[in-house]
């Protein structure tokens, strides 16, 4: 997985690119060797950050797919940063 500071940097530029204000450091939730998540409290609420390695990079556009077309209750995905190789969620209530 790619560094940690280079992740977060993309991630802390993607909040404030789309109008959010990040409120307190990034808190890591979990590790795990298939993934890592990372919480951000913003101006408009707690938004996820989740790396994956390549194999599961499906994710994101599965999530997307069951979200708008099966009104599944899933994260809405607000970023993917395929360069990167993870993914970027955020948890809504809906």
């Amino acid at each position: 997985m790619e560094s940690y500071i280079k992740i977060i940097s993309w991630a802390k530029e993607c909040l404030l690119a789309k109008g959010y204000t990040v409120n307190n450091p990034p808190e890591t939730i979990q590790t795990t060797p298939w993934s890592g998540v990372t919480r951000f409290s913003t101006s408009d609420g707690v938004i996820y950050l989740k790396q994956t390695p390549p194999t599961l990079s499906l994710e994101p556009v599965i999530m997307q797919l069951l979200r708008d077309q099966f009104h599944a209750n899933v994260p809405k995905v607000i970023a993917i940063n395929k360069d990167l190789k993870f993914l970027f969620h955020y948890l809504s209530l809906q």
